[in-house]
């Protein structure tokens, strides 16, 4: 049996997976039309020195809102030394689906299979 692609964290690409730079973050981070996200290597610059990180898929957290229909997954990113959490369904709808202000939150995204865990592109609309 195969696991859900948003949970599965091997670094091999899953059939059919397509990988796009994350706008923003184009020497970070790329995503997958499967929802899943890879962090690029990369050296990391804390203080005076430097660290090499090596590149990996990143796991995704609930969003703890269980009892909300367009309850999501989340991805904890980081960018100029902030750290944040995006949704990955609104990070999956703007790059493979339709482009959309991701900080508009008056933008839902639906899951056509109501599996908020399926994050595939073509699970995804814009409502």
């Amino acid at each position: 049996m195969n696991p859900i692609p948003t949970l599965n964290i091997s670094a091999g690409n899953l059939k059919g997976e397509k990988w796009k730079v994350m706008e923003g973050l184009e020497t970070s981070y790329q995503l997958s039309n499967f929802g899943r996200v890879r962090a690029l290597p990369r050296f990391k610059y804390g203080g005076i020195s430097q660290i090499w990180t090596k590149g990996r898929i990143l796991r995704l957290v609930p969003d703890g809102k269980a009892h909300k229909k367009t309850s999501c997954l989340l991805v904890p990113l980081t960018k100029n030394g902030k750290k944040f959490q995006q949704s990955v369904a609104r990070l999956v709808s703007h790059h493979f689906v339709k482009k959309i202000d991701l900080k508009d939150k008056k933008i839902r995204i639906g899951f056509k299979n109501t599996k908020c865990y399926d994050l595939k592109d073509k699970n995804l609309f814009i409502q």
